[in-house]
């Protein structure tokens, strides 16, 4: 019973993107992708999610690293290698930790510096919520980096 009810709350506690996920670059022509940029909601029906204890690991190559959050990641601009929630829209309650339904957060994630992500570098951001089926989003840097890519 206890295995059917884990199930069930892990397939009704998903995340989804909404829109398009942007890639940026500090310039036009800049030698690789510094951050990416997307916004998220909780699949149709979907339980709440804490996103605070959601896990995002990063791989490129042979590459893997987790990346944590900001200290004070709600509402800010992360540094090199953290990442954050930098807005809401249709925040219900105030700002709170819960992706709940019809909420919707966008998330900006800094690469590390080691990364490299130069054109034509495959790359994967897994985002594992502490409840829920892992996300992951594969993405190529595109030939040419404008200062906002889309993906």
């Amino acid at each position: 019973q206890q295995v059917v009810h884990t199930g069930s709350q892990q397939a009704s506690s998903s995340l989804e993107i909404i829109g398009n996920v942007y890639g940026t670059a500090t310039t036009a022509g800049a030698a690789s992708l510094e951050s990416i940029q997307f916004t998220v909601g909780n699949t149709a029906g979907g339980t709440p999610i804490d996103i605070s204890q959601m896990l995002v690991t990063f791989t490129s190559g042979t590459k893997s690293e987790v990346i944590p959050r900001s200290e004070n990641w709600y509402y800010e601009n992360p540094t090199g290698g953290h990442w954050a929630v930098i807005k809401t829209y249709n925040d219900i309650g105030g700002q709170n930790h819960l992706l709940e339904s019809g909420e919707q957060f966008v998330l900006k994630i800094v690469f590390p510096t080691e990364a490299e992500l130069k054109p034509n570098t495959e790359f994967t951001v897994n985002l594992q919520p502490a409840v829920g089926a892992v996300y992951p989003i594969k993405k190529t840097v595109p030939e040419y980096l404008n200062k906002v890519n889309i993906l």
